[in-house]
C-alpha cells in the first residue's frame, strides 16, 4: 500500500513539475513578445523606420 502512495506522489510531483515549466515558459514568451511590441512602439512613436 505504501507504494501506491509513493508511486501516486510521484506521478503528481511529476505532473505538477511539468505544469511550472509550462507556466515558467509561457511567461518567458510573453515578456519577450512585449519587449519586442514595446520596442515597435516606440519606433513608431518617434518615427523610425526599420
Amino acid at each position: 500500500m505504501d507504494f501506491l502512495l509513493q508511486a501516486k506522489e510521484r506521478l503528481e510531483e511529476d505532473r505538477y513539475r511539468k505544469l511550472d515549466h509550462l507556466l515558467r515558459q509561457q511567461q518567458a514568451l510573453r515578456k519577450e513578445a512585449s519587449k519586442s511590441a514595446a520596442g515597435h512602439y516606440l519606433r513608431k512613436l518617434f518615427g523610425e523606420t526599420t
